[in-house]
């Protein structure tokens, strides 16, 4: 017959959790605590010839879980730009400024914006505090602008401020 599970966790006592949790919590010898890591916003992207991209750019909290998706977002960006036929040696640098353009604020606002959802989640959150109604109106539609983002229409308007005529389909 098994003992049960007297495990505490920051802040409370799991007893009422499901066996599946608790069987999985009493498997970790030493539980600890993790620290999660951000960086300050960037001012800058591009330096010269050479641009931050992903983590190294925009390194934000997991709250969202957009932090990856920023960074392929980052490359997929600029690959779309450096790929382009009508890039030439003597254009590279206005490409790097239009990537920065583009990708600097969309990217801060995800660090932000992941930033305030964790204060959301906690319950910290100043507007909402621990109304369970406005949290679940806030989140309802609090993520809209990031994930209905149309990533093309970046792509074509940084070609449009380069100057550039051939478009992407």
């Amino acid at each position: 017959m098994n003992a049960p599970l007297n495990i505490a966790i920051v802040g409370g006592d799991i007893a009422g959790v499901g066996l599946a949790a608790r069987t999985l919590v009493a498997a970790i010898a030493s539980p600890s605590r993790w620290a999660l890591y951000d960086i300050e916003e960037l001012p800058h992207y591009v330096h010269g010839r050479a641009a931050l991209l992903g983590d190294a750019a925009h390194a934000m909290l997991p709250h969202q879980g957009a932090g990856a998706g920023q960074g392929l977002e980052d490359a997929w960006f600029l690959r779309e730009l450096l790929a382009d036929p009508q890039l030439e040696k003597g254009n590279l640098d206005q490409v790097l400024q239009v990537y920065e353009r583009w990708r600097l604020p969309r990217a801060c606002r995800t660090q932000r914006t992941s930033w305030e959802a964790g204060e959301l989640y906690e319950y910290r959150d100043p507007q909402v505090g621990d109304d369970a109604a406005r949290l679940g109106q806030t989140l309802a539609r609090r993520f809209d602008w990031l994930w209905q983002h149309d990533l093309l229409d970046d792509v074509r308007a940084a070609r449009q401020a380069l100057g550039w005529t051939l478009q992407p389909v």
